[in-house]
């Protein structure tokens, strides 16, 4: 009898913590779902244009032009990913950038600074970010890193769909024509050899830096969506942190349609490295042009690298443009 009744308590003490959790799960996936609702996300219709691949011909790279089909559309955030967002998603703040030094609304509860994108994340956080985002908005079938996977399913944008939402239809270096001196007014970055039309090796040694380790006028990235947008509504598509990509490194890019490369050119012995595209606020001003990329090991935490999410839209194959 006593064995029964004991039994009885630890299946409803059981029952009782099992309960808890479930709504406690459940609390948090309507909380990560209101918050992702009120992201917006701009619709990229399918189409074509050219980017530009670097080959190798025995001596040096040239350049030469390459054609590219996004054979159907796709929804894009308007903005790099915040802190609240990545807080909210995954319980912790990686970013460098937080506390009262860097933003006025602080939220020391969260250790964030909501509204500055998140940082210091590597492709690796980023994989994890959205399996968990995923997960927590009930979705089912996402692999995350698939061009066919479900409707509403979120990943990195591919090298290809970024720059194709980055360029906006243009030929020109930048989105917003070969005027670099407009870039201030689009773009949060280094403006510290505003005006030198050529940067030389004498200009870093004597400002003791160098175009990767820039220590000049601006010390952190800015608030996301704190300049103009591009043509289709993005903003930070230039600046503030430079945003992965699902795309592994190759000096030359494949074209056709809808490419993913998914081996990448092996420059570590532990990895294959990753593509960034953008730019970011410790970074020239030539750099924002919209063919530049770097890459990084898949596992790297940088303080100017950060992301946006690309989601499968509703209709992949005949959307307009918001």
């Amino acid at each position: 009898m006593i064995k029964k009744i004991f039994l009885v308590f630890l299946l409803t003490i059981f029952s009782i913590y099992c309960g808890g959790a479930e709504q406690e799960v459940s609390e948090e996936n309507e909380s990560v779902k209101d918050l992702f609702d009120e992201v917006i996300f701009v619709t990229i219709p399918a189409g074509s244009f050219t980017m530009e691949r670097s080959i190798w011909d025995g001596e040096g790279y040239i350049k030469e032009d390459i054609s590219v089909e996004i054979s159907r559309s796709f929804d894009i955030m308007n903005t790099e990913l915040t802190q609240a967002q990545y807080v909210a998603v995954m319980g912790e703040n990686p970013s460098h950038f937080k506390g009262t030094k860097y933003c006025n609304n602080y939220d020391s509860s969260k250790d964030m600074c909501p509204d500055l994108p998140v940082e210091n994340v590597s492709w690796d956080d980023v994989q994890k970010f959205i399996s968990q985002l995923n997960r927590l908005q009930g979705l089912e079938g996402c692999k995350g890193h698939h061009l066919n996977d479900p409707m509403g399913c979120y990943r990195l944008p591919t090298e290809a769909e970024w720059e194709y939402a980055g360029r906006t239809g243009t030929t020109t270096a930048y989105f917003f024509g070969d005027d670099a001196s407009k870039a201030k007014d689009y773009a949060v970055y280094e403006n510290l050899l505003e005006g030198v039309e050529v940067v030389t090796s004498e200009h870093l040694e004597a400002l003791g830096f160098n175009i990767y380790n820039v220590k000049g006028n601006r010390t952190q990235p800015e608030r996301v969506a704190s300049k103009l947008p591009n043509p289709w509504g993005l903003y930070d598509m230039y600046g503030n942190v430079w945003e992965l990509v699902q795309d592994r490194f190759q000096w030359e890019l494949p074209g056709g349609k809808d490419p993913l490369i998914v081996t990448g050119d092996r420059y570590y012995k532990d990895t294959e490295p990753v593509v960034v595209r953008g730019s970011s606020w410790n970074f020239f001003r030539k750099s924002l042009r919209s063919t530049n990329r770097l890459w990084y090991r898949q596992y790297a935490k940088k303080k100017y690298i950060g992301f946006r999410l690309v989601r499968m839209a509703v209709n992949n194959y005949n959307l307009a443009s918001k």
